[in-house]
């Protein structure tokens, strides 16, 4: 019951940090989606670039 009076009274700053947590996640998927399928891409025609990054 705690928390739920809790989030009730916080509504505004659980919406703020949620929003903010959304940003920040789609942000973070935006530049892995950015470099990585580039980098896929570069992988599937190269077999020495593939065997470097894959080793990572």
């Amino acid at each position: 019951m705690e928390i739920l009076q809790y989030a009730l009274g916080s509504a505004g700053l659980l919406l703020s940090r949620t929003l903010e947590h959304i940003a920040l996640v789609g942000v973070a998927v935006g530049i892995a989606t950015l470099t990585g399928v580039p980098i896929g891409i570069a992988i599937t025609k190269n077999e020495r670039l593939a065997q470097g990054v894959l080793y990572l």
